[in-house]
């Protein structure tokens, strides 16, 4: 500790390159980049119990949208949206407890409401004697590259989409053609037609249900003649049938 002004002296890692020259300079040449580096960082001091901010670089102010007066001496968690997950918020805790690193991705609130994805990564800071005195935490904002994920899934699950109605409709074509070996013009084309038509009715009932299970006696229903409405009966306990027995993916038999 520096006795003079009672503030902590601490050298900081070991530099992986340097200038012999100007290592008397090294904190001050340090501050100088904290500052204008296009990286958001803070600073906050670990030596309080509500380890508050007491720097903030022009690229985190940028980033936010906050003024320095409504940053410094706060703590961070003003920026944490309530909904980030509970594994990491719980890593963040730890890691402030224990004067650990820690990076983790959350969302986080802008000065106008907005919000953005940030990847934090918190580094503790100690002076010559190894006591903890302050925490860097650098920000970059990621949402680009979650949109970029966030697309690709989609994509993924829109190709997967298209895979399996491609398959229903080849299994159709290839039920036709079985139905269809050996049979009149007109037997064909009236059994294409009855198909098409009950392939139609349990589309339109799963869509109604929201393709989740539907009630037997629900398609037993829509599979009765008009002419036979009044003729057929279901009784029993409710029988729930899956969307994939009701309208089998890949598969028209």
């Amino acid at each position: 500790m520096d006795k003079g002004e009672g503030l902590a002296t601490f050298r900081g890692d070991a530099p992986a390159a340097i200038s012999l020259d100007i290592l008397r300079d090294r904190r001050e040449l340090a501050l100088v980049a904290l500052e204008r580096t296009k990286v958001p960082m803070v600073v906050s001091d670990a030596r309080k119990s509500d380890q508050p901010i007491v720097l903030a670089n022009k690229a985190f102010l940028d980033l936010t949208g906050y003024n320095s007066d409504e940053i410094i001496g706060r703590n961070c968690l003003f920026l944490q949206v309530p909904d980030n997950g509970p594994a990491d918020v719980a890593a963040i805790r730890a890691g402030l407890s224990d004067g650990c690193e820690v990076q983790v991705e959350l969302l986080n609130y802008c000065r106008d409401g907005s919000t953005f994805w940030n990847q934090l990564v918190i580094s503790p800071v100690t002076d010559e004697t190894g006591l903890l005195i302050y925490f860097l935490a650098s920000q970059h904002d990621i949402f680009a590259r979650r949109i970029a994920q966030t697309g690709e899934q989609a994509e993924r699950l829109l190709l997967m989409e298209v895979d399996h109605r491609a398959m229903n409709a080849l299994a159709l074509v290839q039920s036709f053609v079985r139905l269809g070996s050996g049979a009149s013009i007109q037997t064909f084309a009236t059994g294409v037609q009855v198909r098409v038509d009950a392939l139609a009715r349990a589309h339109r009932l799963l869509a109604q249900n929201k393709w989740s299970n539907i009630l037997l006696v629900d398609l037993i229903s829509s599979e009765t003649p008009r002419a036979m409405a009044g003729r057929v009966f279901a009784s029993g306990s409710p029988l729930m049938l899956a969307a994939k027995i009701v309208h089998p993916p890949g598969k028209c038999r």
